[in-house]
């Protein structure tokens, strides 16, 4: 099998904005599950950078 690539010099690349600027929100409906949940991907996102 063959695979053919191409190669591009004017791709941006995305880059994230300072630490200091990454902010999350999660507003939580519903029953207590989805509390858990959402705790659960805030968790997450703080090990990512992200502040509540």
């Amino acid at each position: 099998m063959e695979l053919n690539t191409i190669e591009r010099d004017d791709i941006e690349t995305a880059v994230a904005p300072p630490a200091a600027s990454r902010k999350v929100f999660v507003k939580t409906y519903g029953c207590q599950m989805n509390v858990y949940d959402s705790q659960r991907m805030t968790d997450a996102l703080a090990a990512d950078g992200y502040t509540a």
